[in-house]
């Protein structure tokens, strides 16, 4: 994620302000690579990623078979 925000030209200070998370959180992030989901996904949009995220999630190649039978064959699961 660091190598995208460089890549879009932004300062630590910028994307923090532009994501609402702390400079801190980022720095940390950066640095350890632990951050809580909420904070990643808000980071994942103004990296212009947030598209490619949904993507990988919903591609079902990865998938077991079974899974994907059971998905298919089941709308919700309560």
């Amino acid at each position: 994620m660091k190598k995208r925000r460089i890549a879009l030209d932004m300062k630590q200070s910028e994307a923090a302000e532009k994501a609402g998370i702390s400079l801190g959180t980022l720095r940390k992030f950066e640095q350890s690579g632990e951050i809580s989901l909420e904070r990643f996904f808000k980071l994942c949009r103004i990296y212009q990623m947030d598209s490619h995220i949904m993507a990988a999630i919903e591609n079902r190649d990865w998938w077991a078979l079974e899974e994907i039978k059971k998905a298919e064959s089941k709308r919700t699961v309560r």
